[in-house]
């Protein structure tokens, strides 16, 4: 690199400008690096010396330089000149440099390349090379040029939203509005920072939702497991004969249940999928906004100007199950006939203890005993039972209300 810059041409490459790596020799005397004077011959036409321009009439064997290539160690050893650092990231490197890349102090927009201080010399010194208009390095110098004219891009057409050299505005974009790059830039940086922040807002606005389905999941839970606990308490009173019922209760909680859980799940899902395409977003977005290349930021921000698809969650909601009324009876006559005819006087007397220890007025029994929601519907099956059930307990008085009768069960 750059420590041989005050070492003997005789111990430097003159195609590389650098330190010999693998020197060779060429029949005119004059030694070089074994790839750089085979690729400069891979690119003529006539095999000649770069240096005296000598021709021969086939491609010469190359010789291995032993001799140089040991003074060139011990010089490399003896010598110990500070290297130079690596280029660093977000900066030029040379273009030229084989080994140690060094960072580019100019960019060449006739030759495309960048080069260190050392490798921009030729275009200090030699006549052609001096014509040539150099600028602050740029890195892909390539992708800068106008495909069309050859020109640097460093116009920004507002029409059509592309990068345009000189050339384009006095014909294809004539009569387009264009500005400097580095304006629309600004511009498009400040439009960055409301993308990033609407962004974010519907991270959070989706991070609350989970958070309200997984609550609205959390309670339904508990709802469930409590109306199962008291339906179990309650049917299981009515033993062996509404034992079938007892389980259809369970089975529909549950099933209903599983179906919001479900739902939920599925709901979650979705929402956390919305929010990695959004996180993906908020990097590339966050990643963009360190950019300083003009072009390149432009090119770029067209893809992120449009938020990623995603549902309208203001108007989801997953609602908590509601478990009243599961255990619906069509026939109640023949339901409190069946009940009435199964239930002899002990069970009857374990009711009417279940009723007082549940604390319940004598009107509400019915409705843990039969999980009924409706008082008349629990008034009839009483009054059935009482007809035909409670004869060894308590005489049926006719005249006598239903009401005044279910004051007489309690104290029984």
């Amino acid at each position: 690199g750059a420590q041989w810059a005050s070492l003997p041409d005789n111990f430097s490459c003159s195609i590389c400008l650098d330190e010999f790596s693998s020197p060779v020799t060429i029949p005119c005397g004059h030694n070089f690096c074994r790839n750089c004077i085979i690729m400069f011959w891979d690119k003529q036409i006539q095999y000649k010396c770069p240096v005296c321009n000598e021709l021969f009439q086939a491609r010469p064997d190359l010789r291995v330089n032993n001799l140089l290539s040991e003074m060139a160690a011990q010089i490399k050893t003896s010598v110990r000149i500070k290297v130079q650092p690596c280029v660093e990231p977000g900066e030029v490197p040379c273009d030229v440099c084989t080994e140690t890349q060094l960072k580019a102090v100019k960019s060449c927009l006739a030759c495309f390349m960048s080069y260190c201080q050392n490798h921009l010399e030729p275009h200090h010194r030699v006549a052609v090379l001096k014509r040539h208009q150099l600028v602050e390095p740029m890195d892909r110098l390539e992708d800068r040029m106008c495909k069309k004219h050859d020109r640097l891009l460093e116009l920004f057409c507002q029409s059509e939203q592309v990068s345009v050299c000189q050339f384009c505005t006095e014909t294809d974009h004539g009569s387009h509005p264009v500005v400097p790059l580095k304006e629309e830039y600004e511009v498009k940086m400040a439009q960055l920072g409301k993308i990033e922040s609407d962004v974010q807002q519907m991270i959070q606005e989706r991070n609350i939702k989970i958070k309200e389905i997984k609550d609205t999941v959390e309670m339904g839970k508990k709802d469930a497991h409590r109306e199962i606990a008291d339906g179990v308490q309650v049917l299981t009173a009515l033993m062996r004969r509404i034992e079938k019922l007892r389980d259809d209760f369970n089975q529909t909680v549950k099933e209903k249940l599983k179906s919001t859980e479900k739902q939920a799940e599925d709901l979650i899902k979705e929402l956390e999928q919305e929010i990695e395409d959004l996180t993906n977003r908020s990097l590339e977005v966050k990643q963009l906004s360190h950019t300083k290349d003009h072009l390149n930021f432009l090119q770029a921000f067209r893809s992120l100007k449009d938020p990623p698809p995603t549902r309208d969650w203001t108007t989801v909601e997953v609602h908590t199950v509601t478990y009243k009324q599961q255990i619906h009876i069509h026939n109640y006559g023949a339901f409190s006939s069946r009940i009435a005819e199964g239930m002899n006087d002990l069970e009857w007397r374990f009711v009417l203890q279940a009723g007082k220890r549940l604390k319940v007025q004598p009107r509400c029994v019915p409705l843990y005993v039969a999980g009924l929601c409706d008082p008349i519907v629990a008034r009839q099956i009483w009054s059935r039972l009482v007809g035909q059930t409670i004869k060894g307990i308590l005489e049926l008085d006719e005249g006598k209300t239903v009401d005044r009768l279910l004051g007489k069960l309690v104290v029984v």
